[in-house]
């Protein structure tokens, strides 16, 4: 029975220097919500002036892309409008590209990405993201892709650990308009690589939605650079990437793609209420905490006996 005690310790001992306890990186790593704005806020370099889009031609009536990936927060504290700051929450960062016929951006709002309704106090705040019809009023060549998300450095206190996977994602989308197509995704940037979801908001909606994670499939999706000539798309892709590949998780956010079927004042544009993000530890680690549990039942019992 000594021995039986002995191992037993020894086996907790080693459990609690693996760290018998759930790491901090399980829960919430991102709670971004549009209540924390009181003001439209511009991006922190307006896209129609901003020196990393690249032109290709002064105007091409198919339609040519503009690449804007500054490696910098697109939205921080450091937006400022009247003298006072408009964005207090964690920076956002973005991959974002439009198609248009001319050299301008056409971006919805005029390049606003944190925005109010004017006829409505309460939807002061949400991330209106898309492409203007009244710009590069072209058929068929009026298209935006994004992807908007939160870097690793700014999830909150506890942050990721190797091994950690998504267990929620969830976005509530306020509306989704476009005269054409348009679809939003979940993303995640994992080892350097960024994946979109097979879980996915498909066309307009006006009524609002909540986009979240089923466990379904993600599929690799690779990021536009200065040099792209063609918009990044999660159509066509392979969505057969299990969660729990993902499980190196230096971003999060959504993608979305949008397309005007024609010359108008529409817009290809979602508008985002808030994200929220929630990760669990690696499945090994489980097995420490359930094999722990085991081991406190039996000494104590031993103990009893």
């Amino acid at each position: 029975m000594r021995t039986i005690t002995l191992g037993m310790r020894f086996a907790a001992a080693v459990l609690l220097s693996l760290g018998l306890v759930l790491p901090a990186s399980a829960g919430l790593i991102v709670d971004w919500d549009k209540a924390n704005y009181t003001a439209n806020a511009p991006l922190n370099d307006p896209l129609a002036t901003d020196s990393h889009f690249v032109i290709g031609a002064a105007s091409n009536p198919s339609g040519f892309i503009q690449n804007w990936n500054p490696g910098s927060a697109i939205m921080d504290a450091t937006i400022a409008a009247g003298g006072g700051a408009v964005y207090s929450n964690k920076p956002l960062y973005g991959i974002i590209q439009t198609k248009g016929e001319t050299a301008l951006s056409g971006l919805d709002t005029a390049g606003d990405l944190i925005r109010g309704d004017g006829n409505n106090a309460g939807l002061i705040g949400q991330i209106w993201f898309g492409i203007n019809g009244t710009v590069n009023a072209v058929p068929g060549a009026n298209a935006i892709a994004g992807i908007l998300s939160i870097q690793a450095a700014d999830f909150l206190a506890g942050g990721v650990s190797p091994g950690d996977t998504i267990s929620s994602m969830v976005i509530d989308i306020f509306d989704q308009r476009t005269s054409d197509t348009a679809t939003t995704r979940l993303a995640v940037k994992s080892g350097g690589t960024w994946y979109v979801s097979d879980d996915n908001l498909s066309g307009e909606d006006l009524d609002g939605h909540i986009l979240s994670y089923t466990g379904a499939d993600w599929a690799a999706m690779t990021a536009s650079t200065a040099g792209s000539t063609s918009l990044m798309t999660g159509t066509g892709l392979t969505y057969n990437i299990p969660n729990s590949a993902l499980n190196d998780i230096e971003e999060v956010g959504f993608f979305f793609e949008g397309q005007l079927a024609a010359a108008s004042t529409a817009r290809a544009r979602i508008r985002v209420n808030s994200i929220e993000v929630t990760t669990v530890p690696e499945g090994s680690t489980f097995c420490l905490l359930a094999l722990g549990s085991v081991l406190a039942v039996g000494m104590n019992r031993h103990r009893r006996s």
